[in-house]
């Protein structure tokens, strides 16, 4: 291999490195049944557990906290069912497990018939944070080209705003300034 050419099987880790380096602002990866193949550790405690590596990004749209808390429920869940239906292999195992697992809930067999491909890629929503109030986020998708159908979504708020307050006081709550980052495997 040339000098300074980096191999594909490199990219998960690099991504897991880079994120680590964003102590400020939530963000993750995920594949393309949208399960968090990594996550900082402000994605992780921001997200209660459900943004961190080893989730599903869907599924925890369909958890009784997120059904309270996200104020634009109804059209998250939409545009996030219709990105995995959109993204998934739709003969993988992991897509039928997935399916059978999210089953359960009414609400996403509603959602699932509606066979939406796609959704807005970026939205701003409103969610209710237990002991701070009502915050708005930004939430960024974004291709990883180097990994087919993994997208990567960085989560923000307004300077000098409830949101931004609230990063601020959870990245300071973290072990080491933030500055781990958790991952799972990878298909490489």
């Amino acid at each position: 291999m040339p000098r300074g050419v980096i191999h594909d099987s490199d990219t998960p880790d690099r991504i897991a490195r880079t994120l680590s380096q964003w102590t400020h602002t939530p963000a993750y990866v995920s594949d393309p049944h949208r399960d968090i193949i990594a996550s900082n550790p402000l994605a992780t405690i921001f997200g209660e557990g459900g943004l961190a590596a080893g989730s599903n990004q869907v599924s925890a749209l369909f958890n009784e906290r997120m059904r309270r808390s996200l104020l634009e429920w109804e059209p998250m869940a939409r545009s996030a069912v219709a990105t995995l239906r959109r993204d998934a292999h739709p003969q993988s195992p992991r897509l039928r497990e997935l399916l059978r697992q999210l089953s359960v809930h009414d609400d996403f067999r509603r959602i699932w018939e509606r066979h939406d491909v796609s959704g807005p890629e970026d939205a701003t929503f409103r969610f209710v944070f237990e002991g701070v109030g009502e915050i708005a986020i930004d939430a960024q998708n974004f291709a990883v080209r180097s990994m087919p159908g993994y997208q990567l979504t960085v989560l923000s708020a307004q300077p000098g705003g409830l949101g931004a307050s609230l990063f601020a006081r959870l990245a300071d709550t973290l072990p080491g300034g933030a500055a781990t980052t958790a991952m799972t495997g990878v298909e490489r």
